[in-house]
């Protein structure tokens, strides 16, 4: 069955705190970190191991992790986390269908899905469009290229082109393309290809070949989710308070920010948002203040918006799979990613609280009766023996 991966549950977590510049946590907010980090809702079937972990690596014990206890969790330790909260359950029946028929879908893809072959293969598709739409008889020179390429991870588009140039000669032709192996495709994905050209139609064609499972990513892709993004209804209420702060030059406390919040965020799962935490993302000054200037850093800054660099595994680990986010994280997309966290882990907190609110009444129940009928058979032993002695 295995468990998750600790490289990419560390390098998850790591990217959020330096994103927010996150300087502390408590055990509540380090579970939205967790459940974000590690994908998988088991982390909620295993609060009391995320628990357990979390005072573990509280080194001075005062019930709250600075940015230096963060920074030194080992591998060792992620790995173990991993291990102990990874579910207790192998797949379920459901589960088992849905990779049975991804597997019979495409030999290429027995006896998984696997993340290498998907992505190596998308990028591969992304050269050929290319060349066959805008190169010259399907040969595409490297002016072009770097035209129509952009990469996420902020290397210059050369960078890809070498590794694909195999004869360097400044030009891409299809027998050189088709011979390469899955490989240096699969180097080229790691820099985060976008296709910047205005013939997005003839790529949603392109992709719909069978057998063909990958999405290229595209800049009108990428500009519909910062759309997305901003109209969020938490983004949309900060837009509105970032105007009303203005009139504080001092900026807000937390008490003044919760009460802000409460009042113009009316969406039916709001009482679900842990304000102080969110205050404390905004707070990016660590001032204890929130002001226009975080407000506005967050809502429209080109610096909220960008990317970090993906964060390489640290000296001496050894992941079984890499697997990087295709879509890179920014601070803006990761705080609307926390305070869903924030929506989901909360209800389920409540939910789990319910439950066991329930157990307990049952188990009171239980022994009250057993109790009563004890009482009730001690009565009638009694009886008896009165009885008897007349």
């Amino acid at each position: 069955m295995g468990y998750g991966n600790p490289v990419n549950t560390r390098g998850t977590f790591e990217d959020i705190i330096n994103l927010l510049n996150i300087q502390h946590l408590n055990l509540h907010s380090f579970l939205y970190l967790m459940f974000i980090a590690s994908s998988d809702e088991a982390v909620m079937e295993n609060p009391a191991q995320i628990s357990e972990f979390y005072h573990a690596i509280d080194v001075n014990k005062d019930d709250r992790l600075s940015r230096d206890e963060m920074s030194g969790i080992t591998i060792e330790q992620w790995k173990d986390l991993c291990r102990k909260s990874d579910s207790p359950h192998g797949p379920t029946k459901s589960e088992m269908g849905d990779n049975a028929e991804k597997t019979n879908a495409s030999a290429a893809f027995n006896p998984r899905n696997n993340d290498y072959y998907s992505d190596a293969e998308t990028t591969k598709r992304l050269v050929q469009f290319i060349m066959e739409e805008h190169g010259y008889n399907g040969v595409l020179p490297y002016h072009k290229f770097k035209e129509l390429i952009e990469l996420k991870s902020e290397d210059h588009p050369n960078s890809a082109f070498i590794i694909l140039d195999t004869n360097m000669d400044g030009l891409l032709k299809p027998d050189e393309i088709n011979k390469l192996k899955l490989l240096p495709f699969r180097q080229v994905a790691r820099m985060g290809p976008i296709y910047v050209g205005d013939n997005a139609e003839a790529l949603e064609e392109f992709e719909s070949i069978p057998g063909f499972a990958g999405k290229v990513v595209t800049q009108a892709m990428i500009d519909i989710e910062h759309e997305m993004e901003l109209k969020h209804p938490v983004m949309e209420v900060l837009k509105q308070l970032a105007e009303e702060i203005k009139s504080e030059p001092n900026g807000w406390s937390v008490e003044v920010f919760t009460k802000r919040m409460k009042m113009v965020y009316d969406q039916p799962d709001a009482k679900y948002v842990d304000y102080p935490f969110l205050f404390s993302l905004l707070d990016r000054d660590n001032t204890g203040m929130v002001t226009v200037e975080n407000m506005e850093w967050l809502v429209y800054s080109e610096e909220a918006n960008t990317p970090l660099r993906q964060i390489a595994p640290k000296e001496g680990d050894e992941p079984v799979v890499i697997k990087e986010r295709y879509q890179p994280a920014t601070a803006r997309r990761t705080l609307v990613n926390l305070v869903d966290t924030m929506v989901s882990v909360n209800q389920k907190m409540k939910y789990i609280k319910y439950k066991l609110a329930l157990a307990k009444k049952k188990k009171d129940k239980m022994a009250h009766g057993k109790k009563e009928g004890g009482k009730m058979a001690q009565g009638k032993m009694d009886a008896d023996a009165k009885r008897d002695e007349l």
